[in-house]
């Protein structure tokens, strides 16, 4: 994708902190405009079938991971944990901690916030339609706005890699929801035929 740059997996990343860590067993997405002295960010291809979080124990950092309802619940963690905690967006303050979500088809969202008192904030966000119609993206950053001081000028986000209106068929049932959501189903929904693409 354009601003983006794709990374094999046989090599370890360094940071200017002088941490490094094995990165995942599948091709990375490192996002430019989050990727800075203070961020590391990505987004992984397809992991393996039995690729194990509990086992992914990257140099210095320790790992957060929700476990993900199609819900419009945002949490703010400062402790590692894997599918423990029920969310589908996560922020955190906390340097050293990795947060993330996992998608299939959903959009995984990354961003970043730069406070008024020059702090950082990251965010990760699951947004499926479920999450889209629960404007689970809008909640997060209302958080991070009115909560954390973030700043909207001095806030990035990414988008990764997700499935396309060309190839998501839908139903009725979640036009009435994206409509009832947002007013109109126009600017999201392709009709093809008889059949609805988001």
């Amino acid at each position: 994708a354009t601003g983006q740059r794709l990374l094999k997996i046989s090599f370890k990343k360094s940071l200017s902190s002088g941490k490094s860590f094995e990165v995942l067993p599948a091709e990375l997405i490192y996002p430019e405009n989050l990727v800075s002295q203070d961020t590391v960010a990505f987004f992984s291809k397809k992991l393996p079938i039995n690729f194990s979080f509990e086992s992914f124990k990257p140099e210095g950092f320790e790992i957060f991971l929700p476990q993900q309802f199609h819900s419009a619940k945002v949490v703010e963690i400062s402790t590692p944990s894997i599918f423990e905690v029920k969310a589908d967006a996560v922020i955190t303050t906390k340097k050293g901690l990795l947060i993330g979500v996992l998608t299939a088809d959903c959009l995984p969202v990354l961003f970043k916030s730069i406070t008024s008192q020059h702090s950082l904030v990251v965010g990760a966000v699951h947004a499926g339609w479920r999450g889209s119609v629960k404007k689970i993206l809008f909640h997060a950053l209302k958080q991070v706005f009115t909560e954390k001081k973030g700043l909207p000028e001095k806030t990035y986000i990414a988008f990764g890699p997700h499935i396309r209106g060309c190839c998501y068929e839908v139903k009725e049932d979640v036009l009435e929801e994206v409509e009832k959501s947002f007013g109109t189903v126009e600017h999201f929904v392709e009709k093809r035929e008889r059949s609805y693409f988001l």
